[in-house]
């Protein structure tokens, strides 16, 4: 907030023209509404996945992206997470469950991301994004923008018929919340602080839903 130069005033004025300006309560309290998109951004263990939707009411002829936002959102506790996008998957459905086809123009690219493991701190929140009519292989990591139309698709959800449908993700990854470090036999105290780390492959579980409506 860019600071102007005015008269100073007493506690009392300051404390109105903030309560103006942020549109909230002169109260002292610092509550969060209950409608709030902070409330969904939190758990208190472990990790969680949380799906959201930018639009979730679209026109049938809508050409425009159905971006789909979703969150792996950290406890307490720090913990390591592996972000490979091939431990994510996606799926449509209608209203009645019925699964909705994607459509395929090109085949997945090849080719290693690198490390995708990383260290989420203590209330940390990754977000991320994908385009429910053009998904783009690497989820960001090749390098384009997942939302974008720059790179070729590697399927999609077009949505052109009305109706309801439900957006899921998934999560299967391997489980980091059990590490252990290995001690080699023999080591010292300074090579102990880079000790393996070892994973419980499989363990970690997560999904999410949210639904979009076609009219």
């Amino acid at each position: 907030m860019t600071t102007q130069r005015r008269p100073l005033m007493g506690s009392a004025g300051v404390s109105l023209m903030l309560s103006l300006l942020c549109g909230c309560s002169a109260s002292p309290r610092n509550t969060t509404s209950a409608r709030s998109p902070l409330s969904m951004l939190k758990v208190d263990s472990g990790t969680k996945l949380v799906l959201s939707l930018p639009r979730d009411t679209i026109a049938a002829d809508d050409q425009a992206a159905i971006e789909v936002n979703y969150y792996v959102v950290n406890g307490p506790k720090r913990t390591t997470f592996d972000n490979e996008p091939g431990f994510y998957s996606l799926q449509v459905q209608t209203s009645g469950g019925r699964p909705v086809n994607a459509i395929n123009p090109s085949a997945p690219a090849t080719g290693s991301l690198g490390d995708t493991r990383i260290s989420l701190p203590a209330r940390a929140i990754l977000g991320q994004v994908v385009n429910l009519r053009c998904i783009q292989d690497g989820a960001g990591y090749a390098g384009g923008d997942p939302a974008g139309a720059a790179a070729p698709c590697l399927g999609g959800y077009p949505l052109r018929e009305r109706g309801t449908y439900r957006i899921i993700i998934e999560y299967s990854g391997p489980d980091f919340g059990s590490q252990q470090a290995e001690r080699a036999a023999g080591s010292n105290a300074a090579a102990d602080t880079g000790a393996r780390l070892k994973a419980i492959p499989g363990a970690r579980h997560m999904a999410a839903t949210a639904t979009i409506v076609v009219k």
